[in-house]
């Protein structure tokens, strides 16, 4: 994960502003936070904010929103995962037994 803080830095350095891709980058940097030492996710933190994009705002808003692209209205929806609507573990020691038809 170190190597996505040394890449948000080179991306701050160059002033590459292509919210997309850094939104992208955030996004995995988030997912991988728990790799990091608290030094190197300040260090991307200030890249993020050198760049204009607090790394905190790299996720979607919660919610619908309508978009025009390309002529056309799109609706575009962003969840949150809430708890309790977690995946449940399959249970591979399970036995079903089914009667013939």
């Amino acid at each position: 994960a170190i190597e996505l803080v040394h890449l948000a830095e080179d991306l701050a350095q160059l002033q590459v502003f292509d919210e997309e891709a850094l939104k992208a980058l955030g996004r995995e940097l988030l997912r991988r936070k728990q790799e990091l030492q608290p030094i190197e996710l300040q260090r991307a933190r200030g890249a993020f904010a050198t760049l204009g994009i607090p790394l905190r705002d790299v996720w979607a808003a919660v919610g619908a929103r309508k978009k025009k692209r390309e002529g056309r209205w799109i609706t575009e929806q962003a969840f949150a995962p809430q708890q309790g609507h977690e995946k449940k573990a399959k249970d591979e020691n399970h036995d079903v037994e089914r009667g013939s038809p």
